[in-house]
């Protein structure tokens, strides 16, 4: 991981970029946090565990995200100790990039935020909250927005007002930085 493109080096995680078997792909280690953190995901699943579910979830669901390849937990006796996450390499900018970018186009702005919108009501309805949605957390390849970085996804309750309630908060923290489109 070292030896690849270095995305993220975090106190939490690290992201590379690298390539395997002719394949780029990305991998985000785990760091280990101590001992009590190691318990809890021992007995409820590692982070990588979880990142790659999530994956599967949106693509079964054909939200675009990077296709879920592998994970991999590392254990230290019967302790997890690491855990690590391997998905396909998405090429592009993200959408913090393309929206501050003064060469886009107006309209072209405004088609990749009605996007992310018409998403996150999917995802909504599929009783599914990204939980980070930073502009930076979306990768624009081609026509297409790529929501990454599922860490903070979560399932939400299929009870209507509540799916409302987070529709709009995650539709708010989306839209809470845009100025000028």
């Amino acid at each position: 991981m070292k030896r690849g493109r270095v995305l993220k080096n975090g106190s939490k995680s690290f992201v590379s970029s690298v390539t395997l078997n002719g394949t780029d792909v990305v991998i985000k280690g785990y760091r280990h946090l101590g001992l009590l953190h190691s318990i809890r995901h021992t007995l409820k699943g590692s982070r990588a565990k979880q990142a790659w579910l999530k994956a599967n979830r949106l693509c079964s669901l054909e939200i675009t995200t990077p296709r879920p390849l592998a994970f991999i937990d590392e254990y230290q006796g019967l302790l997890l100790w690491r855990s690590y996450f391997l998905y396909e390499y998405i090429g592009g900018p993200d959408l913090h990039h393309v929206l501050n970018d003064p060469a886009v186009l107006v309209q072209r702005k405004r088609q990749l935020i009605d996007q992310v919108v018409t998403i996150l009501a999917r995802l909504s309805e599929s009783g599914i909250s990204h939980g980070d949605l930073k502009h930076t957390n979306m990768i624009c390849c081609g026509d297409k927005i790529v929501f990454i970085d599922l860490d903070s996804m979560r399932q939400i309750p299929r009870v209507g007002w509540v799916q409302r309630y987070q529709y709009e908060r995650d539709k708010a923290r989306f839209l809470k930085d845009i100025v000028g489109v």
